[in-house]
């Protein structure tokens, strides 16, 4: 009987409409300002690590160009 029941509640969940999950992505939260600013931070961390790869390549680029100079300047 008691399985019964689990059986009929678990139906009833199962039929239902609308889901809050999905009713909850329409609305505003008091935490949207929060991840709002989480995802542009996100986005210049980004931006600064692009920033960073391109200067670290120009250093290598630099540096072995230094040293090729130095070479042919000992022959």
């Amino acid at each position: 009987m008691k399985m019964l029941v689990l059986i009929f509640f678990f139906v009833i969940l199962g039929c239902g409409g609308e889901t809050e999950s999905t009713a909850s992505e329409d609305k505003e939260s008091v935490f949207d300002p929060l991840t709002d600013n989480l995802e542009k931070a996100k986005e210049v961390e980004d931006k600064v690590m692009e920033q960073k790869r391109q200067l670290d390549e120009a250093i290598e680029n630099a540096e072995s160009s230094v040293g090729d100079i130095k070479e042919e300047a000992e022959d």
